[in-house]
């Protein structure tokens, strides 16, 4: 890294407070809106419309008119935990300068990897994060539920 980024320690054996998810949410928020501000994004939000829809189930609908045509094109998957490819696109290409909100260390392990919280260049809404766990490992780009 060529630059200094924001690292939130955590611990599972120490419950967060109240406090800590705040900060958090003020940490996000705040280097989103900057990397919003210096264009890092394929597009704006601020053009996007909402509305709750009628119903027992109040489903909200957005209209993200760019979404469709400015967001990278997804890649072709022939399976769900597709092999790792250092040639497609990965999270180890992202310039963290532009998308890293920061750094998270989990203080009840130790590896080498780094997991990171970085911004969705393709935003849905304000604050649209990805989260991605010890990005060195280059593992596949899927999520597993473990019991």
């Amino acid at each position: 890294m060529d630059q200094q980024h924001p690292v939130l320690e955590y611990s599972i054996n120490e419950p967060g407070s109240m406090e800590s998810k705040v900060m958090l949410d003020k940490l996000i928020l705040a280097r989103w809106d900057v990397f919003m501000e210096n264009g890092h994004f394929r597009y704006r939000t601020d053009s996007m419309t909402e509305r709750v829809l009628v119903g027992s189930q109040a489903y909200l609908a957005m209209f993200l008119p760019y979404r469709s045509t400015l967001r990278r094109m997804p890649q072709s998957m022939l399976y769900v935990k597709q092999e790792f490819d250092m040639d497609k696109f990965n999270f180890t290409k992202i310039d963290e300068s532009k998308e890293l909100v920061c750094q998270l260390v989990n203080r009840d392990r130790v590896t080498s990897n780094r997991d990171i919280l970085i911004t969705n260049v393709s935003p849905i809404n304000r604050g649209h994060c990805l989260l991605v766990p010890q990005v060195e490992a280059c593992l596949p780009q899927v999520c597993e539920m473990t019991a």
